[in-house]
């Protein structure tokens, strides 16, 4: 084996081997979560990742905190052979699908599922997703970097009568493609739609299971209906603890218009108005993630038109060396006005064509674009 093959078998084992630790980390239903999106329309019904690492063995699986006593075996032989294994088990179908790189172990996913057939299709996804992981060549690792980083993302974006939602992320040119920029859209049990960006520093890795952690814990804190300045001081926390510096804005827009955002650091959301066109949204905001305590977020409001649609975004789409971050901004902002009557997928499209332009971008870039259409008849 050549000397930057093996490099590159190193640094796909690395990345692989940092986001199943965030996997490890985090809460097993979310692990849940994912399977059941990963192979819908199929119902996955419990689910058990093994890790392996200079301890052991690690496990955590969903719902329970242990696997059932089948699924396990069938983790444990998948590991063994290095192969998808595959077997019936009265109405439910078990697979176990091992996670390699180069040939070296690092872990298994193993799933129930309640069918008494397989789901071939996704588990042909699942094994073509395997044979991308055993890809030596740059090509394979960059596609590796590529497919850990749009797991970390969203699978899908929520749907409503009364909004219309569009997001893009855009990967770098450089560092394997794997960075610390993550957006995030959910509704919640209230009706109100949630958003979030955020931008952890650095690239890699690392930097892309700290995006993990943040995105992970914004989603499960909005569970318990936190505000958007509650959230923001909770990941003020976390970031203390890991002692890693990054941005965020969370966000929330109801049925009827209302928006509220909390900022930590991060760049202002953008405003394009159908009555007075684009600006800024000048708010109140904590520090960055990470950079003091903070007791209390300040917490901004707004009342949006019909039409209005609100921008976020990373600093990727609008940094330049050696322009002011100001002059950027208002060159977004500028660029953002002339589609002002396009749907957000569209005015995304436009915003990263006109300012990152068809050379690879040194940074990651994530893009998030709301627009209110208005109240909804119920409201």
């Amino acid at each position: 084996m050549e000397a930057h093959d093996l490099q590159n078998n190193r640094t796909a084992s690395r990345i692989l081997s940092g986001v199943l630790a965030q996997l490890a980390a985090a809460d097993p239903a979310a692990l849940l979560s994912a399977a059941r999106r990963a192979l819908r329309p199929a119902e996955v019904v419990a689910c058990c990742l093994e890790i392996l690492d200079a301890s052991g063995v690690r496990q955590i699986a969903a719902p329970d905190s242990s696997a059932p006593h089948r699924l396990a075996e069938l983790a444990a032989a998948a590991r063994r052979r290095g192969v998808l294994v595959v077997e019936k088990n009265g109405d439910a179908s078990l697979c176990a699908l091992p996670l390699m790189v180069a040939g070296r172990p690092l872990g298994t996913l193993a799933l129930a599922v309640a069918a008494a057939e397989v789901p071939h299709d996704a588990l042909a996804r699942l094994g073509e997703a395997v044979a991308t992981l055993s890809d030596a060549s740059g090509t394979g690792v960059a596609a590796i970097a590529e497919a850990l980083q749009a797991a970390l993302l969203p699978s899908a974006l929520p749907t409503g009568e009364w909004f219309d939602l569009a997001a893009l992320y855009v990967p770098s040119g450089a560092h394997l493609q794997v960075g610390g920029d993550w957006y995030d859209a959910q509704i919640l049990d209230d009706g109100t739609l949630a958003l979030s960006v955020g931008d952890v520093a650095g690239h890699g890795p690392e930097a892309a299971a700290r995006m993990g952690e943040l995105r992970s814990a914004t989603t499960a804190l909005r569970l318990v209906r936190r505000a958007p300045g509650d959230l923001i001081a909770v990941l003020h926390r976390l970031a203390q603890r890991t002692g890693h510096f990054a941005t965020a804005i969370c966000v929330r827009i109801d049925p009827t218009g209302q928006l509220v955002w909390a900022s930590a650091g991060h760049l202002p959301p953008i405003l394009i108005s159908q009555r007075d066109g684009a600006a800024p949204l000048i708010d109140v905001h904590s520090p960055p993630l990470g950079v003091g305590f903070v007791g209390e977020v300040a917490t901004n409001h707004r009342r949006l038109s019909p039409g209005d649609v609100l921008l976020l975004y990373t600093d990727g789409l609008v940094e330049r060396r050696g322009v002011p971050l100001d002059e950027s901004i208002e060159r977004l902002v500028e660029v953002a006005a002339a589609r002002a009557d396009g749907s957000p997928a569209e005015l995304m499209e436009h915003l990263v064509e006109q300012l990152a332009g068809s050379v690879p971008a040194r940074d990651d870039i994530a893009v998030v674009a709301a627009r209110w259409l208005g109240a909804p008849a119920s409201s």
